[in-house]
C-alpha cells in the first residue's frame, strides 16, 4: 500500500497506523514519512505540540525546573511515550501516577512512578490526563471506570491540591467523568484548546522544516 502511495510522489506521507511501521523500501524516494501515532508505540507530533504548548504558557524555551505530572493509561499511551521523552529531554521532572497495570515496563525519562496522589512530595507545574484506552485491552484484562475516577480521575479538589499555578492537559478525546471532570475541562487553568490549536501550527511547520530542508 505504500509503495502504491509512494508512486503518487507527494511530498509528505503521513502514516498512522495500530502498529509500528517498519518500511523496506525496494527504491530510495524523497517523500517524508511522518509517524501520525502507531499503536501503543509513538505519537512524535502530539509530544511537539504538547510541549510548545507548555513553553507558550511558560513564556520559556525549556522545560527545566518544571514538575509535570502524567496520570492515567500510560502503558497503552503513545502519546505518554513520546512526551516523557520529549519533556525529559527539555529539563522536565515528570512523575508518573497510575495503577501499577498501567505503568510503562521500563523507565523511558520519568522521574519516578507513584500510585495515590497523597504520595506527591511537591507542587506540579502541569498535569497531564490520559484517555482509559480500553480497545487495547487484552481479553483478561478488567477495568471499573467508577473506581478509576475515584482513584485517578482529576477533580477540582485534586487540581487545587496539585498547586494554584498547575495547568491541565489533555491528547484528547476525553472520557469526561472517568480521567478528568468536566468542569476542570473547561477550567481557566486548563490549556487543552491551546493543545488543539497549536496541533495544526506545529504539524504546518514540521512539514515546511522539511521542506526547507531539502531545498
Amino acid at each position: 500500500t505504500v509503495i502504491n502511495l509512494l508512486a503518487l510522489e507527494p511530498d509528505f506521507l503521513v502514516i498512522r497506523q495500530g502498529e509500528p511501521l517498519e518500511l523496506s523500501l525496494p527504491y530510495e524516494t524523497s517523500t517524508v514519512l511522518i509517524n501520525g501515532g502507531d499503536g501503543i508505540n509513538e505519537h512524535p507530533t502530539q509530544a511537539l505540540l504538547d510541549c510548545f504548548t507548555l513553553l507558550e504558557h511558560f513564556q520559556a524555551v525549556d522545560l527545566v525546573k518544571k514538575h509535570i505530572l502524567i496520570v492515567g493509561d500510560i502503558a497503552h499511551s503513545r502519546v505518554a511515550h513520546s512526551n516523557i521523552k520529549l519533556m525529559a529531554r527539555l529539563g522536565a521532572r515528570v512523575t508518573l501516577l497510575a495503577p501499577r497495570c498501567f505503568r510503562p515496563n521500563h523507565n523511558i525519562g520519568q522521574g519516578y512512578e507513584i500510585t495515590v496522589f497523597s504520595e506527591l512530595l511537591s507542587d506540579v507545574d502541569a498535569v497531564m490526563c490520559l484517555r482509559v484506552q480500553k480497545e487495547r485491552f487484552s481479553s483478561e484484562t478488567e477495568f471499573d471506570a467508577h473506581e478509576f475516577a475515584e482513584a485517578y480521575g482529576l477533580s477540582r479538589a485534586r487540581l487545587n491540591a496539585l498547586g494554584p499555578s498547575c495547568v491541565v492537559l489533555h491528547p484528547g478525546p476525553m472520557n469526561i467523568g472517568v480521567e478528568i471532570d468536566a468542569d476542570v475541562a473547561t477550567d481557566a487553568r486548563s490549556l487543552i484548546n491551546e493543545q488543539v490549536r497549536n496541533g495544526v501550527a506545529i504539524r504546518a511547520a514540521l512539514m515546511e522544516f522539511y521542506d526547507r530542508s531539502r531545498q
